[in-house]
């Protein structure tokens, strides 16, 4: 198999969660045979095509299985050596997004001096690249440089909020609500405030975005929405904002995901909303240990 094939079977592998750990229950044939195959020739031909490190990383990353860890941080190296040379930027900020996520779940470790080459790789590949294409990576590399601590300068954040800014919301993605806040989000959470001018522009996106329908869904969006807005200085919601957010946390059923309360509450209390009895203590009580 050539390594274009390994990656193009990872990836496929990856892309329905194929559970090896349960289908090989006697011996790790199968994926001793791809780690094997990743090792030969990475180290023969190195990760020159970013195509092919997207998909080996993505497949890693979503597999269920415990890779060796040697081939792993073996193929961190081979792939940090190689990034700095790539001009995809869809892949190398997908590449570091999944190298990211197993950071997250301890799977492999990061050095500092590892991290700095995603830094440079990153920070080297933003001014070259197309202001659409820089659009539709931004929540990679924004998720990439928050879970890392990698510090982005002042002017790329501008940069980068400007590709946003200006795209057309059709180039979004079909979740438009959820994407175009959390993206909002991530640019305040790194110090950006938007101004006055631009929040005209954020709330006719977000809130003209938001689903028609019910359900979890439309909560989940309605609370990266509000979440979103209200971390704006400049935003000042009009009081049937206010009261479609205090709707929205009064109508939460029990059941629903921490990730909507939090948000919700977040948003709450950065615009000062209250609620009837007992609706802040439903929603804080989940988190108290």
């Amino acid at each position: 198999m050539t390594l274009r094939e390994v990656a193009n079977t990872l990836w496929g592998m990856g892309k329905i969660k194929f559970e090896l750990a349960s289908v090989e229950p006697v011996g790790s044939f199968l994926a001793k045979e791809l780690e094997d195959r990743i090792m030969a020739l990475t180290e023969r031909d190195g990760l020159k095509d970013p195509r092919d490190a997207e998909q080996l990383w993505y497949g890693l990353s979503h597999v269920s299985y415990t890779w060796d860890s040697a081939v792993l941080h073996s193929l961190l190296s081979r792939t940090l050596r190689d990034m700095g040379s790539w001009d995809d930027l869809k892949s190398l900020t997908q590449t570091c997004e999944r190298i990211t996520l197993m950071t997250e779940r301890n799977i492999i470790k990061l050095h500092q001096t590892q991290r700095e080459q995603i830094q440079a790789a990153l920070l080297a590949a933003i001014p070259k690249a197309d202001p659409g294409d820089l659009a539709m990576a931004v929540e990679s590399l924004m998720f990439t440089a928050k879970q890392l601590g990698i510090s982005l300068p002042p002017g790329t954040i501008k940069h980068l909020y400007n590709c946003v800014l200006t795209m057309p919301q059709q180039q979004g993605r079909q979740r438009v609500a959820t994407g175009s806040a959390s993206t909002l989000y991530s640019f305040t959470s790194l110090g950006y405030q938007p101004t006055l001018e631009e929040m005209v522009v954020w709330e006719q996106r977000l809130l003209g975005s938001l689903p028609q329908q019910g359900g979890a869904s439309s909560q989940s969006d309605q609370s990266w929405v509000f979440l979103a807005l209200s971390s704006c200085r400049n935003y000042m919601p009009a009081p049937k904002v206010k009261a479609r957010l205090k709707a929205l946390a009064e109508g939460l059923p029990q059941g629903c995901s921490p990730g909507i309360r939090t948000r919700t509450l977040l948003a709450c209390k950065n615009w000062g909303v209250t609620f009837v009895s007992g609706v802040a203590e439903r929603l804080e009580g989940r988190y108290k240990r």
